[in-house]
């Protein structure tokens, strides 16, 4: 029996150690490949044989392309070819650049590696702006100060623009870059599709592109809860095996287990330029076979409170947004992905239990709180939570949250078999949400746009909203 003890918690402190290492890994391009070397040279030495001699990676075949610069900023630039092809061009650190100014209609000679599709993954990399008949660009951010806090940058905006700072939506599969720079959002969320097949180094560009596109800098977020929700580290050139579950992480180690997976979680997110994790989940689901029971924690709420309050601080201390999901608890309902799920459960079912780990996480700091689409009879028996204001008002008055609201996806079957397309990101608005997740934006801005020209939307309403979520950019630094 003691052998048995000490194989499974050897097996277990090895699978966290696996877990831990993810983003430590993949730091560098080769890292992840000198540790399997390493293993397999251990593994040679131990059977006595001679371990063979790894051969040095192959220097990556450059490409040279020269054409009329456009779309400049301090950080990036459009590179247009004869042809009518184009580079996206990132300048970073590594990035050797000659000439006094990047200049908009003028000439420059780019080296990148082809395979990373943007551009610039190594280090020798050379950029002549000879500026034949160009113009200085344009500041970057020419409504953004450096430095300008929250209400000044508000003060400076369109009311596109604060409209656009409302929509933290799914990345297009197609003109991602050219959207951003249209609509001006205040956010991009990543999918399986946005990493599937990439590198590190070409999320990292990607990101880097859709920022330098940014008039303000954008809030990039991500659902890596761990478990059946890995969007990033499913990805076997990101991490070497998917982040287990929370629920896993506690049964296997406690809280410091959870806590400890966390912070590798946001290493491994920030190293990528993600800023926002859409976690932790907050609901109280202990019956298996329900929708959230393998998402949940699968504690109790006093248990669960403890463990979402230490996770949050993880957060706060690394400077990354998280996002608490799904106000004001989704217990054992259906999957509002599939359509409406009605909760009956009494208001003191939620006083008791499901509002505590959302408490804990508030009381912490978290920055933002998703509000479920599940009609919740209790406040409201008409509307979903995520249009309800009665349910947002609990939010903030009982809860006392003052951060960021954010809507689950607006294109659930949920929220279309309640009301129309083009009027769900309106009423969401008008709910009190901050921020509204959708992937139908074209249809979504110009309907906010359009409901505060006719006046169904106050631009005061507008205002509040974008300034909250321009003071939990500055509170993640990145308006600095």
């Amino acid at each position: 029996m003691k052998r048995k003890i000490f194989s499974l918690a050897l097996s277990l402190l090895l699978c966290a150690g696996m877990l831990y290492g993810c983003s430590q890994e993949q730091a560098g391009e080769s890292s992840s490949q000198a540790s399997a070397q390493s293993s397999q040279a251990a593994a040679s030495e131990e059977s006595g044989s001679e371990a063979s001699a790894t051969p040095a990676p192959e220097e990556p075949e450059l490409t040279t392309v020269e054409g009329t610069v456009e779309k400049a900023s301090k950080n990036a630039f459009q590179l247009t070819m004869e042809d009518g092809s184009y580079l996206m061009v990132i300048i970073t650190d590594t990035t050797e650049v000659t000439g006094d100014a990047l200049l908009e209609g003028g000439h420059a000679v780019a080296t990148y590696d082809p395979a990373t599709q943007t551009g610039l993954s190594v280090p020798a990399i050379t950029i002549v702006f000879s500026g034949e008949a160009g113009q200085q660009a344009a500041p970057e951010t020419e409504t953004q100060p450096t430095g300008s806090s929250a209400e000044e940058l508000l003060a400076s905006m369109t009311l596109e623009e604060k409209v656009g700072q409302l929509f933290f939506v799914r990345v297009p599969a197609e003109s991602a870059l050219e959207d951003v720079s249209q609509y001006q959002f205040g956010g991009y969320i990543l999918f399986g599709r946005d990493f599937k097949g990439l590198t590190a180094e070409q999320v990292r560009q990607n990101i880097a592109g859709w920022q330098s596109a940014a008039k303000v800098p954008l809030l990039i977020g991500v659902d890596e809860e761990g478990g059946t929700v890995v969007r990033t580290s499913s990805n076997p050139n990101i991490c070497d095996e998917p982040y287990w579950s929370p629920r896993a992480l506690y049964n296997a180690g406690g809280t410091g287990l959870v806590t400890s997976v966390e912070q590798d979680k946001i290493n491994t997110l920030q190293n990528l330029g993600i800023n926002v994790n859409f976690a932790p989940v907050c609901d109280i689901s202990r019956e298996p076979g329900a929708f959230m029971y393998d998402r949940s924690l699968g504690l109790d709420a006093q248990t669960a409170s403890g463990v979402i309050s230490q996770v949050v601080g993880v957060y706060q201390k690394s400077g990354m947004g998280c996002v608490l999901k799904h106000f004001p608890g989704y217990g054992n309902n259906a999957d509002t992905h599939t359509g409406i799920a009605v909760d009956d459960r009494p208001y003191d079912t939620f006083l008791q239990q499901d509002f505590l780990p959302f408490q804990a996480g508030v009381d912490a700091g978290a920055g933002c709180v998703l509000v479920s689409h599940n009609i919740v009879t209790c406040k409201d028996g008409d509307m979903p939570a995520s249009l309800s204001p009665t349910w947002h008002q609990v939010l903030r008055e009982e809860l006392g949250f003052t951060g960021c609201v954010i809507t689950d996806d607006l294109v659930m079957d949920a929220i279309q078999d309640y009301c129309d397309a083009s009027s769900a990101a309106v009423q969401a608005v008008l709910a009190g949400n901050d921020l509204l997740c959708c992937s139908d934006y074209e249809t979504q801005v110009p309907a906010v746009l359009a409901a505060v020209e006719d006046g169904s939307i106050s631009e005061e309403r507008v205002e509040e909203s974008a300034l909250r979520v321009l003071r939990w950019k500055e509170k993640l630094g990145l308006l600095q």
